[in-house]
């Protein structure tokens, strides 16, 4: 809230001294009508910042205990104090929740791998069942060959003799030939079943381990290009040598970067570079990579100061480097928004691609009729 002065007396002579209006010079006297910039803390007299009485008398009163006054100098000095302190809680939003994605992927591979070892359990407890049935044919064998042996009476065997082993062996190897091709036909069903299921899971596995990796590779991309600017439509440099054309490239972006407010002397430029092959009357677009994604927010958020500077600069694009799904996001809502406005009837509206890699959004816009 604002200050006034209480009271000078002749006792706190020395102390009044401190207490003279930065615009006049003058002495802020206990019946004059005084206020300190909480900045800055130096006094004012009220007609010297052009303050009315009854704001003056408004500031004193109860009900503006959460008004401030800052001195013009200061003014402009606490709104931009302001905007950077919004900027960077908005910056450590986008940080969060990154970390968040990125733990996000960690327990989906960390299921991913659970589930893994869930199958191996699996085809070990298959391979078990199919000994286990094994092991009962054999039994089953055994047993069936101690049954014809204990039907044979000894009686029998003499008065048949060839005739009762040879049909014996016939029916014995045609019930085994039987009974093992039933117990084929089963397991070779259940083993077939289990493995068909199986598969079917591990397919699902491996396109999950692939969405994860290809989530992984788009997060390390974004990454990477989250420092960098695209600059189109900046003349090539005629000069023979690669170096002094790439020291003209650097001249420009760093008049651009000062016309944006961004002093490029504090190394705001980490490297640059043309993309593609050079070719004759073509322009070659500019990757630059700057320092921090502060420096690169702030350079997208002051593009409009281009309008009132040189043609050279003015005529300029400055896109995000955008990674391979996001161009090809951008490039179906350009395709879009061509559609909207050619299916618009009052033609009276232009429609653009318009916002951050991560949040593109068709905008409508009324055209300007000249």
């Amino acid at each position: 809230m604002t200050s006034k002065k209480h009271s000078v007396t002749d006792t706190d002579e020395k102390l009044a001294k401190k207490e003279i209006c930065n615009f006049c010079n003058n002495c802020v006297k206990d019946n004059d009508k005084g206020l300190m910039c909480e900045a800055c803390k130096n006094w004012f007299h009220c007609k010297c910042v052009g303050m009315n009485v009854k704001l003056y008398e408004l500031l004193q009163s109860d009900d503006a205990k959460t008004v401030h006054f800052f001195c013009q100098q200061c003014d402009s000095t606490v709104l931009e104090f302001c905007s950077i302190t919004a900027r960077c809680d908005k910056i450590e939003s986008n940080i969060s929740e990154i970390k968040n994605d990125l733990t996000s992927l960690k327990q989906e591979t960390a299921g991913i791998k659970n589930d893994k070892m869930k199958l191996n359990d699996q085809l070990n407890c298959h391979q078990t069942e199919i000994s286990q049935l094994k092991t009962a044919v054999a039994e089953i064998d055994d047993s069936f060959r101690k049954l014809v042996e204990t039907k044979l009476t000894s009686e029998v065997e003499r008065k048949v003799s060839k005739e009762v082993v040879s049909l014996s062996e016939i029916i014995k190897q045609q019930l085994q030939e039987e009974l093992v091709e039933n117990v084929n036909v089963t397991v070779k069903s259940q083993v077939v079943s289990h493995m068909n299921d199986v598969s079917s899971e591990l397919s699902t596995v491996h396109k999950s381990i692939d969405e994860t990796r290809e989530k992984a590779e788009e997060l390390r991309d974004k990454e990477k290009r989250s420092t960098n600017i695209i600059i189109y439509r900046v003349n090539e440099s005629e000069a023979t040598r690669k170096e002094d054309r790439h020291d003209e490239d650097i001249h420009f972006c760093s008049q651009l970067l000062n016309i944006l407010g961004i002093d490029s002397s504090e190394n705001a430029i980490k490297r640059s570079f043309r993309l593609g092959e050079r070719k004759p009357n073509y322009c070659r677009p500019i990757l630059l990579e700057l320092d921090s994604r502060t420096t690169k927010n702030y350079v997208m958020e002051s593009l409009s100061k281009l309008a009132d500077a040189e043609e050279k600069f003015k005529k300029v694009i400055v896109t995000y480097d955008m990674t391979k799904k996001e161009r090809e996001k951008c490039k179906e809502l350009v395709a879009k928004a061509k559609q909207d406005e050619e299916n618009d009837e009052s033609g009276d509206f232009i429609y653009r691609v318009r916002g951050r890699p991560e949040d593109l959004r068709i905008v409508r816009f009324k055209k300007r009729h000249q």
